[in-house]
């Protein structure tokens, strides 16, 4: 099933796109379907796309050297992930897993980067505006200086 565009247009990157442009956008989504317990992301490896959830709960989460798991994040319907690994151009930054059925939508970092109309000024402007609740906006100077 393809990605509707009022999905897309709920994400905050795509929020201020026109129709044309999140048609665009639409051409480049992939949908993908995961079963609890099944890793979506490995930490450390090649960042490869900028996903975002469909429906149910992706734990995001780090393994230390002892195997001990570090829970950062659960990330719900129309939040994203892998943000900071696909605009800061390195690896992966923690695994996501599912924590039972979950359809994800994804966009390869070579799409979202190049040919997607949610350019660079855009991404900017959306980290920087001060009045977004994203849970990346923290991350902003981070994610501000990879964006141009």
């Amino acid at each position: 099933m393809a990605v509707e565009l009022t999905f897309l247009k709920s994400i905050p990157y795509f929020a201020r796109l026109s129709h044309d442009e999140l048609n665009l956008v639409k051409k480049l989504v992939f949908e993908k379907k995961v079963e609890r317990g099944d890793i979506i992301v490995l930490e450390g490896e090649p960042a490869e796309a900028l996903y975002f959830v469909g429906s149910g709960a992706v734990k995001m989460f780090r393994t230390s050297v002892d195997g001990k798991e570090q829970v950062l994040n659960i990330v719900r319907p129309g939040e994203s992930f892998n943000d900071v690994a696909i605009f800061g151009g390195g690896p992966n930054l923690a695994n996501a897993q599912a924590m039972g059925p979950v359809i994800v939508y994804g966009i390869l970092k070579r799409g979202f980067l190049t040919r997607s109309p949610a350019d660079s000024s855009q991404c900017r402007q959306y980290i920087s505006n001060s009045n977004s609740s994203s849970r990346i906006a923290g991350r902003g100077p981070f994610l501000q200086a990879r964006c141009g």
